[in-house]
């Protein structure tokens, strides 16, 4: 009988030993699962974040267009009002020398 438990421990031993082994395997097949599906990850991370840095650049890009042709326009604005005065400052000198005439023709009669 000796034997026969002998044998029974022998085989406990092998399918524990057996156990063991696939255990370490399926662990290690788990821990490179994981590996890998946390380097997808970052890599899909990092993929969002160059993404969005491009989008931002592309906006700000379109911002600071948009800005510049709110500043020419301004200026085109600008120039065209300036040059409404002068014609205005003109006018109202040649009204001036006029009135001033008038004035002087009146006086010497």
């Amino acid at each position: 009988m000796s034997a026969a438990v002998e044998q029974a421990q022998q085989e406990a031993e092998q399918q524990a030993e057996e156990l063991r082994r696939e255990a370490a395997e399926q662990k290690a097949a788990a821990a490179a699962s994981l590996e890998e599906a946390r380097n997808k990850w970052q890599e899909h991370v990092a993929t969002a974040k160059i993404r969005f840095q491009e989008r931002k650049a592309e906006h700000d890009v379109k911002r600071a267009e948009h800005n510049a042709e709110d500043a020419e326009d301004y200026a085109s604005f600008a120039i065209d009002y300036a040059a409404s005065a002068i014609l205005e400052a003109e006018s109202a000198s040649l009204e001036a020398l006029l009135a001033r005439a008038e004035a002087e023709a009146l006086a010497s009669r």
